[in-house]
């Protein structure tokens, strides 16, 4: 994220910050992915099957 703002010509401390920012929200993207992740795995078989069956009809 920084190199391209620094190419640029945006100051280098702007540039730090900014790289920051960005990689601030990768652990609530985690989070909101781990509790998506207890709501999909007790349907996964069937969302499993229509993927399948989507993939054989296909054909």
């Amino acid at each position: 994220m920084s190199t391209p703002l620094l190419a640029e010509g945006m100051p280098k401390r702007r540039t730090f910050w900014c790289g920051v920012l960005t990689g601030a929200v990768e652990p609530v993207a985690g989070f909101v992915t781990v509790l998506a992740a207890s709501v999909v795995v007790p349907v996964m078989p069937y969302l499993l099957a229509f993927a399948a069956g989507a993939m054989v009809r296909g054909c």
